[in-house]
């Protein structure tokens, strides 16, 4: 369970990133649009659930 938490907040982090690159090719320091905060925080706390899950072994 830990692993497959892992590794959908992993890959909604990384897209994220790329959506934002996409969207800024030149660096401009816009910040993130809704869609893209979305992704990032839901796969933050994806990774912190699947952390948890294994420190305490529940997983």
């Amino acid at each position: 369970m830990a692993f497959i938490l892992l590794g959908v907040g992993l890959a909604l982090v990384i897209a994220s990133k790329i959506f934002y690159n996409q969207r800024c090719a030149a660096g401009q320091g816009i910040p993130y649009n809704q869609k893209e905060k979305l992704m990032l925080y839901g796969g933050y706390v994806l990774l912190g659930i699947a952390f948890t899950l294994a420190v305490f072994n529940l997983a």
